[in-house]
């Protein structure tokens, strides 16, 4: 998402950081399993966004690296849960003004990511949190919605998208935030003032003044049990940062030292140590034993002979072997002694197994490792065809399915592969070997589109489907035929990409056919209806078009012509009809019509032909129908067709052509009854042309004279006895019927 900048954030550059401590003099509380977390922002030096520890007492604060990713580089507050780490990262996208955020979470120790969380709104950035752990929540500082102020409250991170919870509006801004994990919260706001804050309403105390100044930039704060003290790693400047121990109880600051290159700590917090001093070591590997395809087996491992600590470790040890979290097995052994468990049934997947060891003094770390467990999965197939005779019988073959996509058990030759047609969801074969099959299907009136999944299987583990292209079968549609174009018209139709360049005929899912005119070559794209039974006669091919990108001189008009004949090879098709410059708003859309003349009983299909230029835009079919009934003994069109402004500023129009001497089928005409002038698809006059045959018309009549005619002029030419042929006039304007 994105949204205006929080002009109440800073939004440096900031390092995800932990920060390991060693023991300073008792004087001072120190404890020597202390470890930091933090996200860090470093101005001076050069080290990479990442996880880092330091050794707080020991007075060199250098932050070794840990762990490093992008996704670490937090520059808003983040914060520490039990088992998680949460990096808030914000983006600035420059002049308008807008950024772009998510809160990414990692695994505790192990550093992995654990999914992103998009921010929504800039209420979701935080200038510091905490968690408490007693609650099982996050607190933080976030501005308003006005961003006009602050507020204090939570943040759920357990769903899809971060929930915040305002609590109260504060008054100043908390540039760090700690816990003791009881209840207690500790916040420093601007000012460098420490107070203890309500979680429940927010409610401020205060403790009294650090007198230390901080920066408005990102900085945290953690609670350390162990002396009762908050540590603080305070931004001071851009250039300046240092870490400071504050009492709680006096708000007094003592610092431990300056961080040597003005690193920036997005969120502290304390790990707690992998296990006891005396506890068993961890495992340092394992073995897992199971036998071809099966998941039933055992694991090996030696138990450790040493102690977290590194000490010598002897006496018995129990041990737990766990898959997938899931203890399968325990036991016991002596220390350094081998272990071969019981058989165990796992998963036939990838399986993590782990292993934890114990004595009186607790349990060791946990060693991890995963391995494929069974049969393999087959890779899939990439590409599949159909295609249907003339007895309606389909031939569906596919790409072979060579190897497996992971490490378990496999054997290439008992490899099957199972068919199931859709949309019927009919299944035609399984377990078969071959790579080509044959499917009967049933014809019946109209057309139905088919379409067959190939799925590969080994052992019951099935790889990824492929999808053959469509057949149409049936007897085909009879006329009259209409497409509105409505849910499933393309499967009945061939769509031909001619120039290969994946710009083609869709469906828009909106009741209409459309195509984009490609980005080097142009158009070069058909559009073929599906066998429609045309008997000896005469029919009338209609459709409405609209298309281009009116208001922009850098497009293009769109183009099309139309096709006529049998099959779906364009090379057969008669033009019928053509248009072009096609520049009209949906609400201007236009009616193509043609008139076709069958000799032969059988079935026919009607081809819309793309031939746009490269810079046009798209166009749009819709209401496409094929009636019986027009004629081809209209006239044809007519010539030399003129409209020049009147000389002497009237508001009139001087119109002239030359009416048609043939009909549309080529025909001499022997008279010709009326023209009629069509202006902008709204206002007709008709002229008498008497017993001529071939007329000049100039000097429109009373009725016409004084009207001013704008933009487009149409004419249409009927007989007394038949309804004229809609055609396009040398204006290359659409005529319609009169």
């Amino acid at each position: 998402m994105r949204f205006k900048r929080n002009l109440l954030l800073s939004l440096p550059l900031t390092l995800m950081a932990i920060l390991p401590a060693e023991g300073r003099p008792n004087d001072v509380g120190g404890d020597t399993n202390l470890v930091l977390a933090g996200d860090k922002l470093q101005t001076q030096g050069g080290s990479t966004p990442g996880i880092y520890n330091f050794k707080p007492y020991s007075g060199d604060l250098t932050p070794t690296q840990l762990a490093t990713s992008s996704y670490m580089q937090g520059n808003g507050g983040s914060v520490a849960t039990n088992d998680k780490v949460y990096v808030t990262q914000v983006s600035d996208f420059g002049s308008d003004g807008e950024i772009f955020g998510f809160i990414t979470g990692f695994s505790m120790g192990e550093w992995q990511s654990t999914g992103r969380k998009y921010i929504v709104d800039a209420t979701l950035i935080a200038t510091t949190m905490t968690y408490d752990a007693s609650t099982d929540k996050i607190y933080g500082c976030f501005s308003n919605s006005a961003q006009t102020g602050y507020e204090f409250g939570t943040l759920d991170l357990s769903s899809h998208s971060p929930q915040r919870t305002k609590i109260r509006s504060i008054g100043s801004k908390y540039v760090a935030m700690a816990d003791n994990d009881s209840g207690t919260l500790y916040a420093i706001d601007a000012q460098g003032s420490l107070y203890t804050v309500s979680e429940s309403t927010g409610e401020a105390t205060l403790v009294g003044s650090t007198g230390v100044a901080p920066s408005s930039l990102i900085q945290s704060a953690v609670y350390n049990p162990t002396s009762g003290k908050i540590l603080w790693a305070a931004q001071l400047s851009a250039t300046s940062s240092a870490l400071y121990e504050v009492d709680p109880t006096t708000a007094t600051a003592t610092k431990l030292g300056d961080f040597p290159n003005g690193e920036e700590f997005a969120s502290l917090f304390i790990s707690k140590p992998l296990a006891a001093d005396d506890a068993p070591a961890a495992v340092t590997s394992l073995t897992p034993h199971f036998e071809g395809p099966s998941t039933t087996g055992t694991v090996s491992f030696q138990l450790p002979s040493t102690t977290f600590a590194g000490g010598e470790l002897s006496g018995d040890l129990s041990w737990y072997l766990l898959a997938d979290g899931d203890t399968v097995a325990t036991g016991s052994g002596p220390a350094g002694s081998e272990v071969t468990t019981p058989e165990v049934t796992v998963a036939n997947d990838y399986v993590e197994f782990a292993v934890l060891t114990r004595n009186d003094a607790g349990f060791s770390p946990k060693y991890k490792q995963s391995a494929f467990i069974g049969a393999a999965t087959p890779m899939g197939i990439w590409e599949a065809k159909a295609s249907i005779d003339a007895d309606n019988k389909a031939t569906i073959s596919w790409q072979k399915s060579e190897g497996a996509i992971n490490e378990g058990y496999f054997e290439q030759d008992s490899v099957t592969y199972n068919v199931v047609r859709y949309p019927d969801e009919v299944t035609v074969a399984t377990g078969v070997k071959d790579t080509t099959i044959t499917d009967q299907l049933s014809s019946s009136a109209g057309m139905k589109s088919y379409y067959w999944r190939i799925t590969p299987v080994f052992m019951g583990n099935e790889g990824t489907y492929a999808e053959s292209n469509k057949v149409l079968v049936g007897n085909g549609y009879d006329i009259p035929y209409f497409e509105p174009f409505d849910e499933g018209w393309i499967d009945r139709y061939t769509v031909i990409d001619a120039n290969g360049d994946y710009t083609t005929w869709w469906d828009d899912y909106s009741g209409h056919a459309y195509t984009q005119a490609g980005p080097d070559n142009g158009s070069d794209d058909w559009l073929i209806t599906p066998d429609i039974h045309f008997a000896p006669g005469i029919y009338t091919i209609a459709f409405r078009y609209w298309g281009g990108l009116p208001g922009y001189s850098e497009y293009a008009g769109n183009a099309f012509e139309v096709g006529f004949g049998q099959g779906t090879d364009p090379s057969k098709f008669k033009t019928v009809g053509k248009v072009t410059d096609i520049i009209l708003e949906e609400s201007q859309q236009k009616e193509f019509s043609a008139t076709v003349k069958v000799s032969a009983d059988g079935t026919y299909n009607v081809g819309i032909h793309d031939i746009s230029p490269n810079n046009a835009y798209l166009l749009y079919i819709d209401s496409l129908s094929i009636t019986q009934g027009g004629t081809l003994a209209v006239p044809d069109t007519v010539g030399s067709l003129r409209a020049t402004a009147d000389p002497d500023g009237d508001l009139k129009v001087n119109i002239s052509f030359t009416a048609p001497s043939k009909n549309a089928n080529g025909d001499a005409l022997d008279a010709i009854d009326h023209v009629y002038v069509v202006r902008d698809d709204k206002d007709t006059f008709v002229f008498c042309m008497g017993e001529n045959r071939v007329r000049n018309l100039t000097s429109p009549s009373a009725g016409f004279a004084g009207v001013k005619l704008r933009n487009m002029f149409t004419v249409i030419r009927s007989r007394s006895f038949r309804v004229a042929k809609r055609s396009i006039s040398q204006s290359k304007t659409v005529c319609f019927a009169a």
